[in-house]
């Protein structure tokens, strides 16, 4: 993105959604009409991610999955939720994929920092400092704003009306 910008050339802004899994992917049609194309639970999950991130204010966002099976040492990122997708049963940890970790910035490599210790302490129901957090994060990083926004609502509303003893952070998404 910056090389496009420093070539005076307009931004792009895109939302990319990330998972892995077992897919069905092949040619599908007759002779007169041939697409090829993938489904699955998989892919499914990927688009998901995908809508999510317009929801968090992100660009590329992956599963829990998908980030288990990549080297630790390679790329920086950063917890944004724990999620049921819509139309999903199953958990889904969502994580940022922010940059190469060998050229990350320092305000990069703070944000993830600060944004870990938000979702810590919101997941451990320390609400009241997981909100100082939130804005902390939007106050220093103007394009966490919408990530920040959600967790200053969730906690405001956590504040006020706990969640039960059984909550465990997942958030059900009711919509793509």
């Amino acid at each position: 993105r910056k090389e496009w910008v420093t070539r005076g050339l307009p931004p792009i802004h895109a939302r990319i959604g990330i998972s892995a899994g077992t897919v069905l992917h092949g040619n599908i049609g007759c002779s007169k009409r041939m697409e090829w194309g993938i489904i699955g639970d998989k892919v499914n999950l990927a688009s998901r991610l995908e809508a999510m991130g317009k929801r968090y204010g992100t660009g590329i966002l992956l599963s829990g999955d998908l980030l288990s099976r990549l080297p630790k040492t390679r790329f920086l990122t950063r917890p944004i939720d724990r999620v049921v997708a819509y139309g999903k049963r199953e958990v889904t940890e969502v994580h940022e994929l922010v940059a190469v970790l060998a050229e990350a910035s320092k305000e990069q490599l703070q944000a993830c920092e600060d944004t870990e210790v938000m979702v810590t302490a919101y997941r451990a129901r320390h609400f009241d400092e997981a909100l100082a957090r939130a804005r902390t994060l939007a106050a220093g990083f103007p394009n966490d704003l919408l990530l920040a926004e959600v967790y200053e609502e969730r906690c405001r509303e956590f504040i006020v009306s706990p969640p039960p003893e059984e909550w465990d952070a997942v958030h059900v998404l009711g919509n793509k």
